[in-house]
């Protein structure tokens, strides 16, 4: 058995990616629709991340979103992904075909699907960020500073891409307006999304506080 196969099960199906180097006792791990993208470019720019598969005896950094918003992006991302017209609009079969399904691919399944193949062992080496926070950006460079010991200069605040695609703001806005206006279907997005909030509410004590 390798040493990968000690600190990692690749028995249970996992999307997951690591970034760090040699130097770093720390990886990062990105999940979509959670500032993945802008998290990749800042622990490359900051501490010079790349795609490792070196994270045995690692720490980890992951980056989580408020369930919702993060369902509503994704499913307005496989939109955007898929079709080309702009003017496209959701009619209630639609609006009933999306929930039934519930997860159309990996941008909106529940976030914490990234982690199931780290052990439980390891889950207390899981530093968390919530990235809807005002003080995201704030409690990360307070993290970097003195956890990571790392000084940099100053680095763009996350800016949600997706929010400034007139497209898939037109998606998501249909979607929110539909299941707010429909009981029944604000019962079935949260009995959908529950074990993420209750995975977000199980690991509470793994968020960063400084």
């Amino acid at each position: 058995m390798s040493n990968r196969d000690v600190s990692f099960n690749y028995t249970t199906y996992i999307c997951c990616s690591f970034y760090g180097n040699e130097n770093s006792e720390y990886c990062y791990i990105p999940i979509l629709k959670n500032a993945h993208l802008w998290g990749v470019e800042f622990f490359s720019k900051v501490a010079d991340f790349k795609l490792t598969e070196d994270f045995d005896n690692k720490k980890f950094i992951v980056f989580v979103r408020d369930p919702k918003e993060r369902w509503f992006s994704g499913i307005a991302q496989w939109f955007t992904n898929n079709l080309d017209t702009s003017n496209f609009e959701l009619n209630d079969t639609m609006i009933k075909m999306i929930l039934s399904a519930g997860y159309l691919d990996n941008h909106s399944t529940n976030q914490f699907t990234v982690l199931e193949g780290i052990k439980e062992t390891r889950y207390s080496k899981i530093t968390f960020f919530k990235t809807d926070e005002a003080e995201f950006y704030d409690k990360l460079k307070h993290f970097v500073h003195q956890k990571m010991k790392l000084r940099f200069d100053d680095f763009p605040n996350p800016i949600n891409v997706s929010e400034q695609n007139v497209w898939q703001n037109n998606i998501r806005n249909q979607l929110k307006q539909a299941i707010a206006k429909n009981i029944s279907y604000t019962e079935q997005l949260d009995n959908l999304l529950k074990k993420d909030y209750d995975d977000i509410k199980m690991h509470n004590k793994l968020f960063y506080r400084p």
